[in-house]
């Protein structure tokens, strides 16, 4: 990261948040975990900057993290990259949208290695419609349940996504590849635009 990034590594340091619910962070500078024991924190908006997770980084809540705001587009959409730590999700744009959020094709990117332990790649948004969307997601290592090329959806609302995806695996477990996305409770995401799966490596179970 850049002079103005916030930087935490340090060997055997713990950051921890105040109370025992777990803290969200809303990111005004680069964020970097490295070397590092993480407590009770787990949604993380990059809101435009990078957040990295470098080696050596245990959480006792898993992440959450996204490239942009909770709801809204930033003007940028900050890189997530992740080599060590546990996480419930990864998301290229936002958390949820409520109608659908034109991203005008800024560029998302997620990167996953090391030994990163990933339950969900979201390449658009968890909950609501993305369109224009543009997502580079590069798996180099770690293990990966789902990952997918689109929106995941929620409930019974629309979470259709309309954009270019590329996918490209050369490392790693990943268990299932979804082009269009896998719904929560009804919800049936689809999918229109550009789609580049990409398997040089690694273990794919399922596409």
């Amino acid at each position: 990261p850049g002079d103005s990034a916030a930087v935490f590594q340090a060997p055997m340091y713990q950051a921890t948040a105040t109370s025992q619910t777990p803290a969200a962070m809303t990111l005004a500078s680069d964020l970097r975990f490295e070397n590092i024991a993480v407590n009770n924190i787990d949604h993380i908006y990059g809101s435009g900057y990078d957040i990295t997770l470098g080696t050596g980084v245990t959480n006792n809540k898993d992440f959450y993290l996204y490239g942009s705001g909770q709801n809204a587009i930033t003007e940028e959409i900050g890189a997530i990259t992740v080599y060590s730590g546990r996480f419930a999700r990864l998301v290229g744009y936002v958390r949820s949208t409520a109608t659908p959020l034109d991203v005008n094709w800024k560029k998302a990117v997620i990167t996953v290695g090391g030994t990163a332990n990933v339950g969900t790649i979201i390449a658009g948004c968890a909950s609501g419609a993305i369109k224009n969307g543009d997502v580079a997601i590069t798996v180099e290592g770690g293990t990966i349940g789902t990952l997918v090329g689109g929106n995941q959806g929620f409930n019974k609302g629309a979470a259709p996504y309309t954009g270019k995806t590329v996918i490209s695996i050369s490392g790693g477990n990943v268990t299932n590849v979804f082009g269009a996305g896998t719904g929560r409770n009804y919800s049936v995401p689809t999918y229109c635009g550009e789609m580049e799966i990409e398997v040089t490596g690694g273990k794919v179970s399922n596409i």
